[in-house]
């Protein structure tokens, strides 16, 4: 049984759900717009139907398909044991390259938040990927602990942050505003921020 499973609460899936959501929610999506509030906003809804189409699928064949093994098992059922492998293949190259870019990133944040010199960035590679393989193979509720704990620090550090901004909002300064009517730019740059949505929904297909 995979550790994820063990010992697996109510509020464990919640937390878990909150974790994957977090990232998604304060990374770079409000980039979209530059094309403007409304032009973002459809953005927004085309992305939001194309994952809530891929919830329904994700639903109906979980009621058809009865073993575990993610998309990987749906495809390989559906189109055949080659698909399903190149499915596995390609999840497996995701999440690696997922798992680097997250530790880049938090090497980053870590090094301007202590402020020291970048040259230390592997350091907190090092550690952080080492201490997420001890809880991930010692698994069952050690590792449920831990995400909930991470988690709810980072929602703190979240809240305590949105809360500590307000006094410095200043939307005529900050706030985009490079079109009265709420469009701005033309298609192909709606196309090129037509990515960007998918930020919100980060981590839906995995639950």
């Amino acid at each position: 049984m995979s550790p994820f499973g063990q010992n697996a609460q109510f509020y464990h899936i919640f937390l878990l759900g909150l974790a994957i959501k977090l990232g998604g929610c304060v990374a770079a999506w409000h980039n979209g717009y530059r094309v403007g509030v409304w032009g973002y906003f459809i953005a927004c809804m085309v992305v939001a139907v194309g994952y809530g189409s891929l919830n329904l699928c994700v639903a109906e064949l979980t009621s058809i398909i009865a073993f575990p093994g993610g998309h990987f098992g749906y495809v390989r059922a559906s189109l055949g044991p080659f698909w399903g492998y190149m499915t596995g293949i390609m999840g497996l190259i995701e999440s690696v390259f997922f798992l680097a870019v997250s530790l880049l990133k938090l090497g980053q944040a870590v090094t301007i938040a202590l402020d020291t010199s970048s040259e230390f960035e592997f350091l907190w590679w090092a550690i952080a990927y080492f201490l997420m393989m001890c809880f991930h193979i010692r698994g069952g509720l050690t590792l449920w602990r831990f995400m909930s704990i991470a988690t709810i620090i980072t929602m703190i550090t979240l809240f305590i942050y949105l809360i500590g901004s307000i006094p410095f909002m200043n939307f005529p300064k900050y706030a985009y505003r490079n079109s009265d009517t709420g469009f701005a730019s033309d298609g192909l740059e709606f196309f090129l921020v037509l990515r960007l949505p998918c930020w919100l929904f980060v981590g839906i297909d995995l639950l």
